[in-house]
This record gives C-alpha cells, sequence and structure tokens, in this order.
C-alpha cells in the first residue's frame, strides 16, 4: 500500500497536495513560473518560481473560522455538532452574495449546533465574543441569505460609535432617561423590534437590504441613516 501510494505522488503530485494540504477554504495552487515585471514605482522584479500553495477559496472571507467545538459557558441545553463540508459550502457560497458593506465586519468563530434553547431560532449572534452559532434550521430555510444579513447586522451595531447608536436610537423612536428605557418605537419596523435597540436595528439593516421599501414606508429618516452609515463604516 506503501509503494502504492509512493507511485501515485510522483505522477499526481498536486492531486494528493491538493486534498492532503488545504484545508476546506482553501484551493490549492501548483509551483509555477512568475514573469518578471515593473512594479508601479518603476522597480523591476525578475522572474522567479512560486512554490505550490494553499490560497483562501475565492468563497471566502474574514477569515471564518468554523468550529466543531462548543463555544466557552455555551447554553447547556444546546447541543453542538461538526460542521459538515456541504455546509461550510453552502454558507461559503452564500456569504458571497452578502452586500460589501457587511462583508467587512469582523468576528472570530463560526459554530454548528441542533436546535436553538430559543424556539424556531436558526441562528444567534453574540457579539461581545465575535461569534454566530447556526442551528439546523437555517440550512432548511428558504431565507437564509437573510439570516445571515440580519445576525452580522448585530455585529455591526457593536462596531458602531455611541454617537452613531444615539443617532440610530433618536430616530427610530427610542427614549430614554438617565440609563434607562422609557419607551420603545411606536413604529417597529418588525414585531421583535421592541427587544431592544441593537434587535432593532439589525431588522432595520435587514429591511435597508431585502425589503427597502417596507424601511422607507415605516421610518424615511432612518432609511436616510442607514444610506449614510453605509458610507462610514469600512
Amino acid at each position: 500500500m506503501k509503494f502504492v501510494f509512493f507511485i501515485l505522488f510522483i505522477i499526481f503530485p498536486s492531486v494528493l497536495l491538493a486534498k492532503i494540504g488545504c484545508k476546506e477554504t482553501e484551493v490549492y495552487v501548483s509551483s509555477h513560473f512568475v514573469k518578471g515585471y515593473v512594479t508601479t514605482n518603476g522597480k523591476r522584479v525578475s522572474g522567479y518560481k512560486r512554490d505550490e500553495s494553499c490560497r483562501k477559496s475565492p468563497y471566502s472571507f474574514n477569515n471564518f473560522e468554523f468550529r466543531d467545538n462548543a463555544p466557552l459557558n455555551s447554553n447547556p441545553k444546546e447541543n453542538f455538532k461538526e460542521w459538515e463540508k456541504s455546509e461550510i459550502s453552502y454558507f461559503l457560497k452564500l456569504s458571497e452574495k452578502l452586500p460589501n458593506f457587511l462583508k467587512n465586519i469582523p468576528f472570530h468563530a463560526l459554530y454548528r449546533a441542533q436546535i436553538s434553547s430559543f424556539m424556531d431560532n436558526p441562528a444567534a449572534t453574540f457579539p461581545d465574543r465575535k461569534y454566530i452559532i447556526f442551528y439546523d434550521s437555517f440550512f432548511q430555510r428558504s431565507d437564509s441569505l437573510k439570516i445571515l444579513g440580519h445576525e452580522i447586522s448585530h455585529l455591526l451595531y457593536w462596531k458602531m460609535s455611541d454617537d452613531q447608536k444615539l443617532d440610530f436610537a433618536s430616530l427610530s423612536g427610542w427614549k430614554r432617561k438617565r440609563g434607562k428605557i422609557e419607551r420603545t418605537p411606536l413604529k417597529p419596523i418588525y414585531a421583535d423590534s421592541i427587544n431592544g435597540p441593537a434587535e432593532d436595528f439589525a431588522n432595520n439593516v435587514e429591511a435597508f437590504y431585502f425589503d427597502k421599501e417596507r424601511l422607507r414606508k415605516n421610518n424615511p429618516e432612518l432609511l436616510i441613516f442607514l444610506i449614510q452609515l453605509e458610507k462610514e463604516i469600512k
């Protein structure tokens, strides 16, 4: 068996290395010659041989880490599981469809679990730890892209400055006194927006990208705010 493997390695090295050396989120690039070129500042670079390597897949961004374990201090009622290759592929292709605005929001890890402790919840974001949990139902839904955009919007809210958060809250209709909420929005974009400013923000960003007419009718000032925020967040 070792002899057969050795023969295969000699004949098809790139095929074997592609399977052995690269991660699921990477593509194999075989060794090749790079022609000489001149840089923008006029420096001439001689041609050279580039070694074989693993490069990030064109379907990946943000250096996603697909974790197969349970996050620290996770809910003991939730059962975590390993990511399947088909799920990783599906997720990466789905993420490429996100607006560029949401692709630039950094986070650390993605976890898989069976069923959320909250009924019918397809995903959950923990902005302070910068990770998202995806449940079985996420992969069964027809609106997975919208769900993904909503979850990343929670991370975007944490990235905003205090002034930006206050501006959003004011435009959405939140009223505070001495740090406590006195009134929730009178016209929430979705029913669960009254659960808190962060959820309200994620709902409005969701509408901004996937149901803009609804946002325009519900709160045209928030539409203008999000257009401006899109330009400011990098």
